[in-house]
């Protein structure tokens, strides 16, 4: 049917006066009609009926009268405007470009923001500290007493000493805890050995002597090329050594890493979740620099001394630090020393305080905090 159309459409017809499909000639004057004209005629009134009716069905359009052909135009029922004119619409060189700079960008962002999670999972999210002056001092002292109440439960002291020209750079921290003789139902004894410096406060080797048996110590090392942690056991009272791993994602911090990053740290105004490593196992403990201070007396001063608040939040028990757990306050000289003044925190017993009652640091006590005296406005 569509080929008969179309040839009866491309007839020969007077170019001027038939196109138009009128009696009168592209001047508007009348013309007879001759024996040619009549078939003309009648080619025009097909012409027309056959073009009502094919507009009528909404199937086909008419293109330009010169091209005298017909175009198939899919059904409007069913496909709106917008998906017509995207089924007509084709890409160009431009558009391939624009598409690829797209995908540039998406993917970049993506792996920027895994970059992200990734370091946000690491454990530590804060900025090296400024070296402070004198957090680090080879053959400091510091002596704390440890209250529960108006009982004397014991005595803390921690030590630093420079290491020989093999960990050039390197401080031997002790923290040596005893509890006070008589007591019923305490006996705690236990040293820990640490080595630390100024950039590296995480855990590289531990060493842990509980009870007054020196013998039975356990010593942690970590392997950071293996992302390993490891633990060896050992003692008189022992039938034989023994060595366990353990796999670690990053660093993990001892307990005198926690107390130097405090000092170090005191001053940032941030919080900070830091893995701890705590009974073979690595633990999380969520510390708070808060950025207020307040004045603190306590037994090694005769003035009270402006203090940096620290809060937080051990989320592991230590048994062999008297079941040490939960949330903890610290109050923390306010000067480059950094020096822990007074502690709160919980044990088995209940809430407990440790508070400074000496120190052998001759730029620091009695007599020089003159400028540390009055709180921050």
């Amino acid at each position: 049917m569509w080929v008969n159309i179309k040839k009866r459409l491309s007839g020969s017809t007077n170019q001027k006066g038939d196109e138009y499909g009128s009696d009168h000639d592209h001047c508007g004057r009348s013309r007879s009609s001759g024996p040619g004209e009549s078939s003309n005629l009648s080619r025009h009134k097909h012409y027309h009926s056959v073009r009502e009716v094919v507009m009528s069905k909404n199937r086909i359009r008419e293109l330009s009268p010169a091209s005298r052909s017909v175009t198939i135009v899919p059904p409007q029922s069913n496909v709106s405007a917008n998906q017509q004119r995207s089924l007509e619409y084709s890409l160009t060189v431009s558009d391939y470009l624009l598409i690829a700079l797209l995908w540039i960008v998406t993917t970049a962002l993506r792996y920027f923001l895994i970059i992200l999670l990734v370091a946000g999972s690491a454990g530590l999210a804060i900025a090296q500290p400024a070296p402070s002056g004198s957090a680090f001092l080879p053959g400091e002292t510091l002596q704390y007493k440890v209250k529960w109440g108006f009982f004397r439960l014991g005595t803390i002291t921690i030590t630093q000493q420079q290491c020989d020209s093999d960990r050039s750079g390197t401080s031997l921290l002790t923290m040596t805890v005893h509890s006070s003789s008589g007591l019923p139902f305490i006996n705690v004894h236990f040293v820990n050995k640490s080595y630390k410096t100024l950039r590296s406060l995480w855990m590289s080797q531990e060493t842990i002597i509980s009870g007054e048996d020196s013998s039975e110590q356990t010593t942690y090392w970590e392997d950071s090329a293996t992302s390993t942690l490891y633990c060896s056991k050992a003692g008189n009272r022992m039938e034989q050594s023994s060595l366990d791993s353990l796999h670690i994602q990053g660093t993990c911090y001892d307990a005198l890493g926690l107390f130097m990053m405090a000092r170090l740290y005191s001053a940032s105004n941030q919080v900070v979740i830091v893995p701890t490593l705590n009974e073979s196992a690595v633990k999380e403990t969520e510390i708070n620099f808060t950025g207020e201070s307040e004045l603190v007396e306590v037994a090694a001063l005769d003035t009270p001394v402006r203090c940096r608040r620290v809060e937080g939040n051990a989320k592991w028990v230590g048994n062999s630090f008297a079941g040490m757990k939960g949330p903890f306050t610290g109050w923390i000289s306010d000067d480059e020393a950094s020096i822990p003044l007074r502690a709160e925190l919980k044990i088995f017993l209940g809430s407990i305080v440790l508070e400074l009652e000496s120190t052998n640091r001759s730029d620091w006590g009695p007599g020089k905090m003159a400028s540390n005296q009055i709180p921050h406005d």
